[in-house]
């Protein structure tokens, strides 16, 4: 093993070697590379994996891809090593092409909606399919959306953190009819139908704020000022810094709305001071 000093000179003479072999060789140097990198987790393998990615040739990419794909899609394998290889393949998906990246998506579709399989599987394939949904667009893309909001219910806590996070990175492409549906599962869950929990929807409202237009931002604040008057006093909070995410867009009668709900209230100061920090957090990234 390399000394810690050395590491990154080691992992360049590898890299070097790795990509001058071929067929069979290339192979076994990546079971090898990839042993080591589930047994030691040490960060030296996966930046080896992605140098080595970058400077291989289509041979070596398909050899790659269909070991990466081999793994993932074995129930049999250890959990660590298919978890891993939904990473190494994220990593070459730029190298890959169409049908392999199709190949991947389906897979990964798949395995995301088996609720059975392991979870930290799925959170693989849902980085996966949002990095391969954003190359493909179309159909693919719809596809990932569908699948990550449907994601919001799953049962895994992580799982839907995770789909959050693709949907806000999903967010860059969206098209009016997927922003206004987002929209309505924003509402949805903060009025709690349907089994939704509202935190979530301040995670993914955190994320997407600044893409609303005017009458989406009336049609969330209108739904958050509402619970903040309502009778669930355990999430006034959360509600009040929800606000606060789209203070940048708030017209002055929201505002005076707002302080006007919150007066009096039992917990008037931690819902100001929510709203209060949010607001300032929201100011400082924008």
């Amino acid at each position: 093993m390399p000394n810690k000093d050395y590491d990154w000179a080691y992992r360049e003479a590898l890299e070097t070697i790795t990509v001058k072999l071929s067929g069979k060789q290339f192979d076994n140097a990546f079971n090898y590379f990839i042993r080591l990198h589930c047994e030691e987790n040490r960060v030296i393998y996966a930046h080896l994996f992605c140098g080595i990615a970058q400077r291989s040739d289509e041979k070596q990419i398909n050899i790659a891809f269909n070991y990466f794909m081999d793994k993932v899609n074995d129930k049999n394998e250890h959990r660590n090593i298919r978890s891993k290889c939904t990473q190494l393949l994220k990593s070459i998906s730029n190298k890959c092409n169409e049908q392999q990246l199709n190949e991947a998506f389906n897979s990964s579709m798949d395995i995301f909606n088996d609720e059975s399989d392991d979870e930290n599987v799925r959170k693989g394939c849902a980085g996966l399919l949002g990095t391969i949904a954003v190359s493909l667009n179309g159909k693919h893309f719809d596809d990932a959306f569908q699948c990550f909001t449907n994601g919001l219910k799953d049962s895994k806590a992580n799982v839907r953190w995770l789909c959050v996070k693709s949907l806000i990175t999903l967010s860059k492409k969206w098209n009016d009819r997927q922003l206004n549906i987002t929209v309505q599962y924003l509402i949805d869950r903060f009025q709690n139908k349907n089994g939704y929990d509202c935190y979530i929807s301040s995670w993914l409202l955190e994320g997407i704020a600044m893409k609303l237009n005017e009458i989406q931002i009336h049609s969330v604040f209108t739904c958050l000022i509402n619970r903040l008057k309502g009778s669930d006093e355990k999430n006034r909070e959360l509600y009040a810094e929800s606000i606060g995410y789209l203070s940048m867009k708030l017209n002055k009668k929201h505002l005076d709305d707002v302080f006007e709900c919150l007066n009096g209230l039992e917990d008037e100061h931690e819902c100001i001071c929510a709203l209060c920090e949010q607001s300032l957090e929201t100011m400082q990234q924008n």
